[in-house]
């Protein structure tokens, strides 16, 4: 293993910023080698996938110690960019509030987030297959999944090498432009976001499954020699697939039915009270037989807000 630097900015006030990476390469350094970078904690909040990645340095580090054959091809992972995030429990950028992940490919005489995001793109463009580690922005529970844009260098097939239930396979966004993930895409890197856990949370099953589903990709792609259980069939879900169930009534939101659940249609899903009175104002039910893949989170519901997210079967 070896600790690589992969962005460094001096800072007049305090020690320079700098981000990490931590590399593992086979002995054998055949041209046609796989090779991965993963890369997480580009917001603040990215505790659980600052920690998965954190743990996969560490597996690798072990194994590889063991048996230096273990590693078969070319591995980068950078557990945590957004370290003044990290530090001052901010999402953004803290000292002008910018997001790096919408700053990709980046620019070298651009403001600070666009410097960054243009030194770490240099050092992880170029790699076969590229993961992106990263939380939802929104006040939901969902079930972990892998995220695929569709850009033209995208292969959806290998979404089911993580194992995971589902892999939502989605048109591009303007919002996607300046993205890591996007941008991997253009270089053409075959590129996965992997979206699970609540901002500043670490949820020891989910970051354990997706350990789990790192090393079971990094098997299945040939960058490392292990034996892996098979995880779940992925099932490949486009946007046509998912079922948005809004609430009517704002007030207190008492969740039901739990994220994984199969329900049918009529099947009661949550309630919503009056936040004064405690009155019931409203029963939320399953327009659909399906899969629960996201609840509201928040007890405080405002009206119109997606209480549920249902993949719908048949």
């Amino acid at each position: 293993m070896i600790r690589q630097p992969l962005v460094h900015l001096a800072s007049p006030s305090r020690d320079a910023y700098r981000v990490d990476g931590f590399r593992f390469q086979t002995q054998d350094k055949k041209d046609s080698q796989t090779s991965v970078a993963i890369v997480s904690g580009l917001n603040g909040h990215e505790l659980a996938q600052m920690h998965v990645a954190a743990q996969l340095v560490n597996f690798l580090k072990v194994r590889q110690e063991a048996d230096p054959s273990f590693i078969t091809g070319d591995i980068l992972v950078v557990p945590a960019v957004n370290s003044f995030g990290f530090n001052m429990g901010e999402r953004h950028w803290p000292l002008d509030k910018t997001d790096i992940n919408a700053m990709f490919p980046g620019y070298d005489a651009g403001e600070t987030t666009q410097r960054i995001a243009h030194q770490l793109f240099k050092q992880v463009k170029g790699f076969e297959w590229g993961v992106e580690l990263e939380d939802r922005r929104d006040q939901y529970d969902c079930i972990p999944y892998v995220r695929m844009i569709k850009s033209g260098f995208e292969d959806a097939q290998a979404a089911k090498y993580f194992g995971l239930q589902f892999a939502h396979y989605r048109d591009f966004v303007p919002s996607d432009a300046g993205s890591l993930q996007y941008n991997w895409s253009v270089w053409e890197t075959k590129s996965y976001g992997l979206v699970f856990g609540n901002k500043q949370q670490i949820h020891r099953d989910s970051t354990h499954q997706l350990l789990d589903a790192l090393i079971r990709f990094l098997a299945k792609v040939g960058a490392i020699r292990t034996q892996i259980f098979a995880g779940y069939d992925t099932n490949i879900v486009t946007q046509e697939a998912i079922t948005l169930i809004p609430a009517q009534h704002a007030g207190v939101f008492e969740p039901i039915q739990i994220v994984g659940s199969f329900v049918q249609k009529g099947d009661l899903l949550g309630k919503v009270f009056d936040a004064l009175d405690g009155s019931l104002k409203e029963k939320i039910y399953a327009p659909v037989d399906g899969l629960v893949t996201c609840h509201y989170h928040y007890p405080l519901i405002y009206q119109n807000t997606i209480a549920y997210r249902m993949i719908s079967i048949g």
